[in-house]
């Protein structure tokens, strides 16, 4: 929309109209017959993960969290792939490595041969543990084109990481995209400590025999649980921030292929990191500890607020988000991922003040949104504005419903 007024209930009325469309796409199926099941390996990143204690896994069934495979020219390794609020898709950047490296070169490591797929509703595996896969209708194609990453090993002692990577995927045999059904998380800056008390939940999809192995490596036994998602909580131990990277501890249970999965409050629907690898044979604080990369992680904070604006070239700081329900830890919105503005024409404020010809995005959360309008001589009057530029508003995630609320003039 360029150098047009625009009325706030036009973009209610848009906003309709892309429901139906879901419906109607939610509404058509697609028989399929189910492939041989398939042998993988994990990709290991330094270190691997750790089980801590007895494994206290549980199988579960989380829609937010999906299997990820990957390989070059054909499908090889698996991790764990999480959605998010503003349509992207995160995973830890050693993932998309494919082998263990430490340096950031080459992540992605060839975009010209590398495959994927997000797998959601995955099937038990064989006795064996050979994967089985899932109806086509519950598989995402890697966008290769769109993957932003980095998989960097920072310091030994104490381990630190930069470990991440941000993709979005392509429809799936019904034309859908995964957020709208699966649902997401929100994404938070590492909470204040009291918080984290709940303790961190982990989902993932990794492997899964007898002990001392757990299905780890090419030549233990495995289970039909094997790659399959299984959830578990353990205790917060620590934060640490610097000036190179951020990373988060936890006593939380994770084996190869929950590398990527979201680290999870237990007890809410906000992640506060990726999670990344292990540290066994710490001499202070816990002997072993498995831990992700925050959100407070400047690289990742980048590639999340630009996603949206990635292949259009929209600078990130032209990019505004809306969502009524996000968890934050500050009390004055500002309109990026991680404190988005709770109201559409707050940030459409934001795009009026921009200089003429600057494109811009609104990127807004599915949900109920309600708008103040100013009532004068008896009826309501649409806000409006003028865009100085080329103005995009997404609704990545699925529906967005606006409301208005009048306020008499005094």
């Amino acid at each position: 929309m360029r150098g047009k007024s625009l009325a706030l209930f036009a973009i209610a009325t848009m906003a309709t109209m892309f429901a139906d469309t879901l419906l109607a796409q939610n509404s058509r199926s697609r028989a399929v017959s189910a492939p041989a099941p398939l042998v993988l390996q994990t990709v290991k990143g330094p270190p691997t993960q750790v089980i801590i204690g007895d494994d206290d896994r549980v199988p579960s069934n989380d829609r937010r969290s999906g299997r990820l495979l990957l390989g070059l020219n054909t499908l090889s390794s698996a991790c764990t792939g999480f959605l998010i609020s503003n349509g992207a898709v995160l995973t830890a950047g050693h993932c998309m490595t494919l082998k263990v490296q430490t340096a950031q070169a080459d992540c992605p490591p060839n975009s010209a041969t590398l495959v994927g797929e997000l797998q959601f509703d995955v099937p038990l595996s064989s006795d064996t543990g050979a994967v089985n896969m899932p109806p086509a209708q519950d598989i995402y194609p890697l966008d290769v084109s769109s993957i932003s990453c980095r998989y960097q090993l920072l310091s030994e002692d104490p381990v630190g990481m930069s470990d991440w990577a941000v993709f979005a995927v392509k429809p799936n045999s019904n034309g859908q995209l995964p957020h709208p059904t699966q649902g997401f998380y929100r994404v938070s800056k590492p909470p204040p400590l009291g918080t984290a008390s709940l303790g961190i939940r982990i989902t993932g999809y990794g492997t899964d025999g007898p002990p001392p192995l757990y299905g780890e490596g090419t030549s233990s036994k495995k289970s039909k649980f094997n790659y399959t998602q299984q959830t578990g909580v353990g205790q917060f131990s620590a934060l640490r921030d610097t000036d190179s990277y951020s990373n988060i501890d936890y006593l939380t249970d994770t084996t190869e292929g929950t590398s990527g999965a979201a680290v999870l409050l237990n007890g809410t629907r906000v992640s506060v990191g990726i999670n990344s690898g292990s540290k066994t044979g710490n001499t202070t604080g816990p002997k072993d500890f498995n831990f992700g990369t925050t959100f407070d992680d400047s690289g990742l904070v980048v590639a999340l607020q630009q996603f949206p604006g990635k292949a259009s070239r929209v600078p990130s700081r032209n990019i505004f988000y809306v969502d009524a329900y996000a968890l934050g830890f500050l009390e004055s919105p500002i309109g990026n991922l991680f404190f988005p503005f709770p109201n559409l024409s707050a940030a459409l404020v934001k795009v009026g003040a921009l200089s003429a010809g600057t494109a811009s995005i609104v990127s807004i959360v599915k949900g109920d949104y309600v708008e103040l309008i100013n009532q004068t001589d008896s009826k309501i009057e649409n806000i409006t504005i003028t865009p100085p530029g080329d103005l995009t508003l997404m609704m990545p995630v699925g529906d967005v419903t606006i409301w208005s609320s009048v306020q008499s003039a005094e």
